[in-house]
């Protein structure tokens, strides 16, 4: 789904067309600002997160020539956010006090109310 933004970057109510057929998404999506290293600003994003489900995007590539030939400038801040993945993100999270959780809810949710509209 995208972002409030990302709608309006795609020119159609594509958020409003997934609620009206009881669809259901993040109620935010952070992406950090690009080209920032990773690590200080999602450390930054998620302790300023607000309540409800928020869907973090970030960009993991390990790091090698096939990163470095496609992306020489900023190749470091994929890298970064594959080594987030692996070390950091965990204690950010922790950090932050947010629960991570997989789509796996939100799917339960929307089953369940799809199951009692019918």
């Amino acid at each position: 789904m995208a972002s409030k933004s990302g709608e309006r970057a795609l020119g159609f109510p594509c958020r409003q067309r997934a609620t009206d057929r009881g669809v259901l998404y993040p109620d935010h999506f952070i992406s950090p600002p690009w080209p920032e290293p990773t690590r200080p600003v999602v450390k930054r994003l998620l302790q300023n997160v607000r309540p409800g489900v928020s869907e973090v995007y970030l960009h993991p590539v390990l790091d090698g020539p096939e990163l470095r030939a496609y992306d020489p400038e900023n190749g470091h801040i994929r890298a970064g956010d594959d080594a987030n993945f692996r070390d950091a993100l965990r204690q950010v999270v922790e950090d932050a006090s947010v629960t991570l959780i997989s789509y796996r809810p939100i799917r339960d949710l929307q089953r369940a109310e799809a199951a009692a509209s019918a």
